[in-house]
């Protein structure tokens, strides 16, 4: 990569895979195999005959490995020289004046792909570079780099056949300037040793602190940030470093390229939002190989909506943020039995902690939206409503604030990159005993019959009496109803779809119902708050529970069907009932 030291740099196009590997699994040849546990004495890195460590023998890294961490230019700048990034240092390191321009097709086509390409001027040479990889993932990815003649692509140069599938239908003619980024980079090279006390390996990093701006669409947005990149050896020792420097100085993980930051402000949009997809769990997995996924599957989710979610300007960046925290909890909570203690305690009170800092934001999103939004079209120009509307306004931006603060905190970038290095040495085998172990290496399916029984069977109960539970009977089942809903989800693919589907169709349509009430129960203690804080408010917050009130009945109709058609529903795995 373009500002490597000489001693590490690779020369000629990286003949690397398109479709990078996800966070977690294997991509490194040391790394172990899912299934294995680790071996109790790993080997050490290669040695010199004096017995130094033979750095440039170290296994490099398959792509970009890297992590970003942003923060204030002073921040930073104290950071570059503090012991945490000096104390591994080859050198003082070195600066450099970066120009990139990126470029595109028109429509967006590499974009489309996932995949942006860039020339560059580093002093008097011209480099472009082809890079590949899945937001949700960033810190893997796909490069192919090689010198240019002068600042114009050559893409036949791009020899590597993944290379040439990820340009087709691209033409160096017809490619359009997109954004630009120019930054001084200062370069230092770490060498890590191995840590047996961690389990880390040896490793070759280059930090690279990066300061200047992105500049697309008529507009800029400053750029501070350190990216540390594996260059060789064990993509552990990675996350060690990042872990230091999150513990040393108030920084967060930048979850966005810089390419993707241009094209949010080339489009003048918000970053993009996404919902979870299916998680990938095979009928044959072990319950290990399965735990695997799905924590990968609830960090892909968390990180893929992280930007949205700061940003603030759709609301369902912190929705799905949110959701994504509540599910990787959910997973905690689901394999608690196999995690040591201490792990499943940490992972779930920082999981639950940063999910309750979005919360304001996302009551009272669903407040504005969902139950103000409705009277005021019912009913018109209102003077109390448009002052209470005032009032949600400074709520939601204090909201936000909470949310944006939180997400930019040390706290929640040390357990980003905590679940990062756990995920990436399947740390949660290290840490079993040998009855834990023993089921980690059992089948899958029997594991989720059970939890998915008992989950059932707990939502069942507090269900008893539905048509006249009351508002806490229900809030309870809506709590148990939700928790084996991802616990369904978790497990879906492990079933034939025919099974599943009817199913998870009355669950949903339970779940709605269930979370339209508890809207109105939240927005019921919100007015509560804004009337005894301005009683003028105080006739307007009756409008708008008197409004979603006349529907109670239809609601409550509608919602007990939903029950019985729910309770009447066939479970989807093997069981007696």
């Amino acid at each position: 990569m373009v500002g490597a030291d000489p001693g590490y740099e690779r020369e000629g196009c990286y003949a690397l895979d398109m479709t990078t590997p996800a966070i977690g699994v294997a991509c490194t040849p040391n790394s172990t195999a899912p299934s294995d546990p680790p071996s109790a004495s790993p080997p050490g890195p290669p040695r010199t005959r004096s017995g130094a460590i033979a750095w440039q023998r170290l296994p490099a890294a398959p792509g970009e490995i890297e992590i970003s961490l942003a923060g204030a230019t002073a921040v930073l700048d104290a950071l570059w020289d503090s012991p945490e990034m000096t104390a591994h240092a080859r050198s003082a390191g070195r600066r450099q004046r970066l120009e990139s321009t990126y470029h595109d097709m028109p429509g967006g086509l590499l974009k489309g792909r996932m995949a942006t390409l860039r020339l560059r001027r580093v002093g008097r040479r011209c480099i472009q570079t082809l890079k590949s990889g899945d937001p949700a993932d960033p810190v893997h990815r796909g490069e192919w780099e090689t010198g240019v003649a002068g600042f114009a692509y050559e893409l036949d140069a791009f020899t590597d056949p993944a290379a040439r599938d990820g340009l087709a239908g691209v033409e160096a003619a017809a490619l359009v300037p997109i954004l630009t980024t120019r930054v001084l980079r200062r370069v230092k090279v770490l060498e890590i040793p191995d840590n047996p006390a961690t389990g880390d390996g040896a490793a070759v990093i280059e930090a690279a602190l990066d300061q200047g701006t992105i500049e697309a669409g008529g507009t800029s947005q400053p750029i501070s940030e350190i990216e540390l990149e594996l260059k060789r050896g064990d993509p552990a020792a990675l996350f060690t470093i990042a872990r230091a420097l999150v513990a040393a100085a108030p920084l967060r993980v930048e979850t966005l390229s810089k390419a993707a930051r241009g094209w949010s402000l080339a489009d003048d949009a918000p970053p993009g939002w996404s919902k979870a997809e299916k998680t990938a769990v095979r009928a044959k997995a072990t319950v290990d190989e399965a735990f695997s996924v799905i924590v990968v599957d609830c960090v892909r989710h968390w990180v893929a909506n992280q930007a949205a979610a700061a940003d603030g300007r759709h609301p369902e960046g912190v929705h799905q943020m949110r959701v994504a925290l509540r599910r990787l909890r959910s997973a905690v909570q689901v394999f608690r039995d196999v995690l040591a203690p201490e792990r499943y305690e940490t992972l779930a009170e920082e999981s639950k902690w940063l999910a309750d800092e979005l919360g304001d934001a996302r009551d009272w999103d669903v407040f504005d939206e969902e139950l103000l939004a409705p009277v005021r079209a019912g009913l018109g120009d209102d003077a109390d409503l448009a002052q209470l509307s005032g009032h949600v306004d400074r709520f939601r931006s204090a909201g936000g604030d909470r949310a944006r603060a939180a997400i930019a905190s040390g706290r929640a970038a040390g357990l980003l990159v905590d679940l990062w290095h756990w995920i990436e040495q399947k740390g949660w085998r290290g840490e079993a005993d040998g009855e834990q172990r023993a089921v980690l290496d059992g089948r899958i399916v029997g594991f989720a019959d059970r939890l998915l029984d008992a989950a059932h069977r707990r939502a069942m109960k507090a269900g008893k009496g539905f048509r006249k539970l009351s508002p806490a009977g229900r809030h309870k089942v809506r709590i148990r109803m939700k928790r084996l809903r991802y616990l369904s989800e978790f497990f879906a693919e492990l079933y034939p779809a025919k099974r599943t589907k009817g199913y998870l169709k009355a669950m949903e349509a339970l779940q709605s119902a269930l979370g339209h009430l508890n809207d109105v129960a939240v927005a019921q203690a919100r007015l509560a708050e804004l009337a005894a804080a301005d009683p003028a408010t105080a006739r307007a917050a009756g409008l708008v529970l008197g409004w979603h009130g006349r529907g109670a009945v239809d609601v409550d109709s509608d919602l007990v069907k939903s029950w019985e058609q729910f309770a009447e529903t066939s479970p989807f795995w093997h069981t007696d009932r």
